[in-house]
C-alpha cells in the first residue's frame, strides 16, 4: 500500500531522514516538544483571528470542498489538498488573476504561522503546499503569503522552493513502496533537541556509543572517522596523541580537539589543554542579556558590578517591547 506523504514528511526529511523515515513508516510518532505545541497553540489562535477578520472583510468567503477550485470563489478556507498520494493543507486559497490551461480561476496558498518571522521549514512547508495546489489546479502557483503571529501577511517566491521539493520529493519515492525498509542510522545534529523522537534516538546512540555524540561532531568527520575503522567514542579515544606546543603569540587559544574530547568521556577527567590568563582589573563589569530572538525582544538586561570583594547586581527589565528602549538607556 503506497504510504501517504504529507507536509510534516517532507519538512522532516529536510531536517533528517530518520525523522522523515519514522513519520512515515513507524507507528510510534514519538512526542512532540513543549516548544513546539506553545507554537501550535500561537498558530491556532492566529489562525482564528486571521480567518474572522477574513470572512468579516470578505463574506463571500466558504470553506474549501472537493469541487471548490472550480466555483470561482476569491477565498477559500481550511483546504485540506490531495494528488494521487501527496497531502496538504493550506489556511486559505486567495485567488489570482492568472488562468489555468483549462482557463479556470487559480489559486495560491496562505499559511499561518506561531511564530514573528518566517523559517525555513515554514517556507518550504509552503512551497509543498503550492506543488500539491499545482497539480491540482494544473498551475503552479508561484508565490504564496505566510500570515506570521502579529497578523502581517508574507509574500513567498516559491519558483525556486520548488526544485528543493522535487528532490525531497525523489527521496521520500522509494521508501513509500515498502515497509520493511531499515529506518537510517542515528546521526545525532542539532535539529535532535525539538524532534519528536529525541528520546529514543539518543538512547540508541548511546547505547552504541555513536560518534555524534561529540560536540561538533559533523557527519562528513564521521564518514571520514568511519573509513579508518572508528564507529564509537571509545575507539576514537584512543587516536589521541599529545603534542608538544609551539610557541605562538600571547593569549592564543587553542584548537579544539574531538579526540581529546573523546578521551575526557572515556576517562571521566577533565584536560586543559593550556592553562587561561585572565586580566583582571580594580572594577570589573559583567552583562548579560535576555530576550526572545523570533520576536526582536529584549526584555532583561543584567549587570554585575565587582569592585574589589564586593559584588553588586542590577537588573532592567522590559514589560513589553514599548519599554525596551528604557532599558538601554
Amino acid at each position: 500500500m503506497t504510504k501517504v506523504i504529507t507536509t510534516e514528511t517532507v519538512v522532516a526529511l529536510s531536517q533528517c531522514p530518520r525523522k522523515a523515515h519514522l513519520l512515515l513508516l513507524s507507528s510510534d510518532q514519538g512526542s512532540v516538544h513543549p516548544y513546539h505545541a506553545i507554537l501550535d497553540r500561537h498558530a491556532e489562535e492566529t489562525r482564528e483571528r486571521y480567518l474572522t477578520h477574513l470572512t468579516q472583510a470578505h463574506p463571500e468567503t466558504v470553506p474549501y470542498g472537493p469541487a471548490s477550485l472550480a466555483d470561482g470563489k476569491p477565498f477559500l478556507i481550511r483546504a485540506n489538498l490531495q494528488s494521487g498520494n501527496l497531502q496538504a493543507f493550506a489556511d486559505v486559497l486567495t485567488q489570482t488573476n492568472t488562468l489555468s490551461a483549462a482557463r479556470e480561476h487559480t489559486y495560491e496558498p496562505v499559511l499561518v504561522v506561531g511564530t514573528y518571522t518566517g523559517t525555513a521549514d515554514q517556507k518550504l512547508a509552503l512551497a509543498f503546499t503550492g506543488h500539491v495546489l499545482g497539480q491540482m489546479q494544473k498551475s503552479t502557483p508561484p508565490a504564496g503569503v505566510l500570515v506570521t503571529r502579529d497578523g502581517k501577511s508574507h509574500r513567498i517566491r516559491l519558483v525556486d522552493l520548488y526544485k528543493d521539493v522535487a528532490a525531497l520529493l525523489g527521496k521520500l519515492g522509494s521508501r513509500t513502496a515498502s515497509a520493511a525498509l531499515e529506518p537510517p542510522p542515528v546521526v545525532l545534529i542539532p535539529h535532535c533537541p525539538e524532534c519528536p523522537f529525541r528520546e529514543a534516538c539518543t538512547a540508541k546512540a548511546e547505547a552504541e556509543d555513536h560518534l555524534s555524540l561529540l560536540d561538533r561532531m559533523t557527519p562528513r568527520l564521521i564518514a571520514r572517522y568511519q573509513k579508518k575503522g572508528i564507529f564509537t567514542t571509545h575507539q576514537l579515544s584512543f587516536l589521541f596523541r599529545p603534542r608538544r606546543r609551539r610557541k605562538s603569540r600571547s593569549g592564543a587559544a587553542a584548537n579544539f580537539n574531538i579526540e581529546l574530547q573523546a578521551l575526557a568521556l572515556r576517562t571521566g577527567e577533565t584536560y586543559v589543554q593550556s592553562a587561561p590568563t585572565l586580566q583582571r582589573a580594580p572594577a570589573e563589569f559583567f552583562l548579560d542579556f535576555e530576550g526572545i530572538p523570533d520576536e526582536q525582544f529584549y526584555y532583561l538586561a543584567g549587570l554585575l558590578v565587582r569592585e574589589g570583594d564586593n559584588l553588586t547586581p542590577h537588573s532592567f527589565w522590559a514589560d513589553s517591547p514599548a519599554e525596551e528602549a528604557t532599558v538601554w538607556q
